[in-house]
């Protein structure tokens, strides 16, 4: 890649950012929250063209640990040319209170098929990838504060993130980082007739360090920004959140020769 069109990526990183603090200044009544966020990421690959891609994570409020989110979420994904990739997934979740003061909150569950395109592209030790996410919504029906068994669609959401992670120490056989930074901006818009205040859903801002525990398993700590329009005109969440995420890789074994 060249260097002009890596300039052109940190630039537009740098606008998807500025983008989210005005709309910060401009929001009139903006709630500060506090959340931690712990996941488990496992990359399974089946062969050299076909990954199995599986994340489970636990989101709840601080300091009283009360219950955000929990979700499960599974891609299959087909690796493509030019450091492209595409996949095919679903998501579960069960969406609790958005408050950590929100008492006889009803545990709402949500199912999330979306279609992800991916591309990487490497530069020595910088690896920029740009991810494109579309996303449909279903929520559980509910009826005199009680969950039916039906589900309702609630609304699309289309989500483009931009992430650079240098790489700071190597393993010099596999290539493979010891110790990097990572950086990236996601920005979420939603669509559909439901959708009247919030076309503009979140903007996230991460920033985080990652570290090899294993050859196959990474830690990587963050923090993450997330500024949230909510369903009414200028209300917003504004949410401090730290993230503890397990990465783990599980590659093709490779065949002994006699």
């Amino acid at each position: 890649m060249s260097d002009m069109k890596i300039l052109k990526r940190l630039l537009w990183l740098i606008i998807l950012f500025c983008s989210s603090q005005v709309a910060t200044g401009q929001s009139k009544n903006t709630e500060n929250q506090h959340l931690a966020w712990y996941s488990y990421s496992l990359t399974w690959s089946l062969s050299k063209q076909y990954q199995l891609f599986i994340n489970a994570s636990e989101r709840h409020f601080l300091p009283n640990m009360k219950q955000h989110q929990l979700l499960v979420h599974t891609q299959l994904r087909r690796m493509l040319p030019h450091g492209w990739n595409a996949s095919a997934c679903m998501g579960f979740f069960r969406q609790h209170a958005n408050s950590a003061y929100e008492h006889n909150v009803i545990s709402v569950p949500e199912i999330r098929p979306y279609l992800e395109a991916e591309s990487r592209q490497e530069l020595r030790r910088l690896t920029i990838k740009s991810r494109y996410r579309f996303e449909g919504r279903f929520f559980r029906n509910i009826a005199n504060n009680t969950l039916e068994e039906s589900f309702r669609f609630r609304n699309f959401r289309f989500r483009y993130m931009l992430e650079f992670k240098q790489t700071l120490l190597q393993h010099k056989p596999s290539r493979q980082p010891l110790l990097y930074l990572c950086l990236s901006n996601e920005v979420m818009l939603n669509a559909g007739k439901r959708i009247v205040v919030n076309v503009f859903d979140q903007n996230r801002l991460y920033a985080g360090v990652g570290l090899r525990a294993a050859h196959n398993l990474w830690f990587e700590v963050a923090y993450m920004n997330q500024f949230i329009q909510r369903t009414t005109v200028n209300n917003f969440y504004n949410r401090h959140t730290p993230r503890l995420t397990v990465i783990h890789n599980i590659g093709l074994r490779k065949k002994k020769t006699a």
